[in-house]
């Protein structure tokens, strides 16, 4: 939010501090992005690349004064070996590579060491990437519903949608599975549409006043066609607007505190 040239002094300001905390015979290099590599040689004990790792991780973290902004971000480190982890710079690079996307996902301001079975669990998520970019058009996704009953009484009231992915191969790929995904490669808001129109359209037929509770993403929450792909789902389906419940989940709220 402040600016291109903001962020490129920033970039500046990284890249002298990984040069101030390596070795003279170190190399450091921007790669692209917000990404740099290091290169050492003569690395006589894993200790001492995991004893910089965590140098780098708590020094790019501190603040940062530009442009009399203060400024902090956080780092994640990925590490490869040789011999043991590739023996030439595309397989190092691809190496430490799946080592920072573990670190990634495991939080910010943490460093991982490349193991073999990265290398596996990567090309998983790509095939499941790929498929999950199919199933909307294969309509392989299906939603089941989960009673909602309001504690005096006992009586039924509505329900709330929850998406399942029927997988033609795997069989049912849990949420937990797909969903992190679909957020991290931009395919949740097309998801969270269809299940929009999909609940009114099922809503519909049951019995009024019974609602239906439909969950919103945060990628979702921030689009600013939501108001309007809520009401076009509410108008196709004939749905009354009285019955519908839109859930915000606690990262929302998070998000935007």
């Amino acid at each position: 939010t402040l600016g291109h040239p903001m962020g490129d002094a920033l970039l500046k300001k990284v890249a002298d501090r990984l040069r101030s905390t390596v070795r003279p015979t170190d190399t450091v290099a921007r790669i692209g992005g917000d990404e740099f590599v290091i290169l050492q040689t003569g690395i006589q004990e894993a200790a001492n690349t995991q004893a910089l790792a965590r140098r780098l991780v708590d020094l790019i973290g501190r603040t940062y004064m530009v442009d009399g902004h203060l400024l902090t971000i956080g780092a994640s480190v990925g590490v490869a070996l040789a011999p043991g982890d590739g023996s030439d710079a595309d397989t190092l690079l691809k190496n430490a590579d799946l080592a920072l996307y573990r670190a990634k996902l495991d939080g910010r301001a943490t460093y991982r060491f490349f193991e073999p079975e990265m290398d596996a669990r990567m090309q998983a998520r790509r095939q499941l990437e790929l498929d999950m970019r199919q199933a909307l058009a294969r309509r392989e996704f299906q939603l089941h519903y989960q009673p909602q009953l309001q504690l005096e009484g006992n009586r039924l009231v509505g329900c709330e949608a929850l998406i399942r992915w029927q997988h033609p191969v795997r069989g049912m790929v849990s949420p937990l599975d797909f969903i992190p995904l679909a957020e991290e490669i931009g395919l949740i808001v097309p998801i969270g549409e269809w299940v929009m129109r999909q609940a009114c359209r099922d809503a519909v037929t049951w019995p009024a006043p019974l609602s239906v509770a439909v969950n919103v993403s945060p990628a979702q929450f921030k689009s600013e066609r939501l108001v309007e792909m809520i009401m076009s789902a509410l108008a196709a389906s004939g749905l009354p607007a009285t019955r519908l419940e839109v859930e915000i989940t606690e990262g929302v709220l998070l998000q935007h505190s």
